[in-house]
């Protein structure tokens, strides 16, 4: 572990990444300070800091022609790390004031990829084949329908703007990063963006393993005022978020999570799947292993899922039928043990995502066009919408309580079109980790509804865009 740890500060020092990361950290203590001025001076001086020190300069590498991978993990440096900075400054935070800071990737991201498409020659070259500019046209047009749907909340169903804010910033998610890493594409190698997470998942890794050794580490720190501030729950007893202590009882005794710099084992599980793709894409055998005892650590559902995706797919491009067979056979079984022993031990916390899922489809007969962004999941109802089961607990059934069959039709569209051209990626190992990546996501995301948060899809959707655009480019040549 402290091998692998110097030689990722080695690498961070002699590449192009110190001074993004130092930008990084400046842009979130003058954030931080700025929220002591009011709420309009905070939301203005956070957006010009971002614009200052993190856009402008990754517009000026792209236009030089350089890397821009430092830049494109500054979202998921922010998701990673933001409730560590966030802690002791919660307690004096107004509302408004604390989720600005809470959403700085999704502002960076949206300022990074308006900056980017309005450099001039950019735009033409951000889409530089058909397949490209379908994606961009089937993601503006998802894009359209969402904030058509957010608008008519707010003006005729009188929603909560808040509510409605908070759904509709997770329901583009997925189309704001994926958008990121098309255009940023032209002068991006997909493969130094894929270091930044592997080197990323090392730290985190590290972080979980002191949580282990430090086991009241969190509570010490006082992450209890942080996550009611954020109007979230905390554990009985332990003062520590909810998600902390597994929903499964592992020999009558439900077990503690490790949620790394994130404090949440679901957005570090999802990450570390990302990483482990990654990682194996790029032949870093040490960091798939390390991502693997990181995925134990947060006993992470999620991760597991995606790894039995991962594990079907591999032989489909790398194997023969027989090969195919007994390891698609073997997930299979696998999958059915692990839902098994969740039903028989699970607090509730499978039957709540399932029945989400569920009922957000059996509810589609008398809502065919949806109950309207901010009006249906967890995190709706955190921001005050009127609880409802509809799309509890499951971004695909936040997607259809809210959107209804429009909302569903286009984002299979999406997905569907995301597995073709994964498909078809010339490379075997970037197909495997194409399909991987967006069949993971998926899965995740039809029994998460955290799935659809930047906190998870950040570094999912840039690498597909940095991808799909990456491959038209090498066949086009």
């Amino acid at each position: 572990m402290i091998a692998l740890t110097t030689r990722a500060v080695i690498q961070l020092r002699s590449s192009v990444w110190a001074v993004p990361l130092l930008l990084t950290a400046t842009a979130v203590g003058i954030t931080l300070v700025s929220s002591a001025l009011g709420t309009i001076a905070h939301l203005s001086i956070t957006i010009a800091a971002v614009t200052v020190l993190l856009v402008i300069p990754a517009i000026g590498r792209s236009r030089r022609g350089q890397d821009l991978s430092p830049f494109l993990l500054v979202p998921t440096l922010f998701s990673a790390f933001q409730n560590v900075y966030l802690i002791k400054v919660a307690g004096v935070l107004a509302p408004f004031d604390l989720q600005v800071t809470i959403i700085l990737n999704v502002i960076d991201a949206a300022i990074l990829l308006v900056g980017l498409l309005l450099t001039p020659g950019k735009l033409t070259a951000a889409f530089p084949d058909a397949l490209t500019r379908l994606f961009g046209i089937v993601a503006a047009t998802i894009w359209t329908v969402i904030t058509a749907y957010a608008l008519f909340a707010v003006i005729a169903l009188n929603v909560d703007i808040p509510a409605v804010a908070a759904s509709y910033r997770n329901l583009i998610t997925p189309l704001l990063f994926l958008l990121l890493g098309i255009v940023a594409a032209g002068s991006t190698d997909p493969r130094t963006f894929a270091r930044g997470v592997t080197v990323l998942s090392v730290a985190l890794v590290a972080f979980a393993l002191v949580e282990t050794v430090a086991p009241h580490f969190w509570h010490t720190l006082g992450i209890s005022a942080l996550w009611h501030a954020k109007r979230l729950h905390t554990f009985p007893g332990l003062d520590v978020p909810t998600n902390f202590v597994s929903s499964e009882r592992v020999g009558g005794e439900r077990l503690v999570r490790r949620g790394s710099a994130f404090a949440d084992p679901v957005h570090f599980g999802t990450f570390l799947f990302a990483a482990f793709v990654m990682a194996w894409w790029l032949r870093k055998w040490a960091v798939v292993i390390l991502c693997a005892i990181g995925g134990i650590l947060a006993i992470s559902k999620g991760m597991l899922i995606s790894l039995l995706v991962f594990a079907a797919i591999w032989p489909l491009v790398h194997g023969g039928r027989l090969l195919r067979v007994v390891v698609i056979a073997a997930v299979t079984a696998a999958g059915a043990v692990f839902v098994i022993y969740s039903a028989l031990h699970s607090t509730g916390s499978v039957t709540a995502h399932v029945n989400g899922l569920v009922s957000a489809f059996r509810d589609l007969p008398d809502h065919p066009l949806g109950l309207g962004v901010g009006r249906a999941g967890v995190l709706a109802e955190v921001f005050g919408a009127v609880r409802t089961e509809s799309g509890q607990e499951s971004g695909l059934g936040v997607i259809a309580a809210q959107l209804g069959i429009p909302g569903i039709i286009l984002f299979v569209a999406l997905f569907g079109l995301l597995t073709w051209t994964t498909w078809r990626f010339k490379d075997p190992r970037a197909r495997v980790t194409g399909i991987a990546v967006t069949l993971a996501f998926a899965a995740n995301a039809a029994f998460n509804e955290v799935a659809l948060s930047p906190n998870s899809a950040a570094p999912y959707c840039i690498l597909l865009g940095l991808l799909i655009t990456r491959d038209g480019l090498t066949r086009r040549r």
